[in-house]
């Protein structure tokens, strides 16, 4: 999970700030998540990597 919850950030670091910005913020609630719903927060993290594969495609990097 702590290796997929990086990858995450370092995905959507690469972002232009609009996208980033709200990314982060959802990932802070996936972690926070995984202290009470580990189960949850993983399918949670796996929604989230696929749409930050797709948002990656469509706008361009920092």
């Amino acid at each position: 999970m702590a290796k997929r919850l990086k990858e995450a950030h370092s995905r959507a670091n690469a972002l232009p700030e609009s996208v980033r910005i709200p990314a982060i913020r959802r990932l802070l609630m996936v972690t926070e998540r995984v202290k009470r719903d580990p189960v949850q927060a993983s399918e949670r993290l796996d929604r989230m990597l696929v749409e930050l594969a797709e948002a990656a495609e469509k706008a361009p990097t920092r």
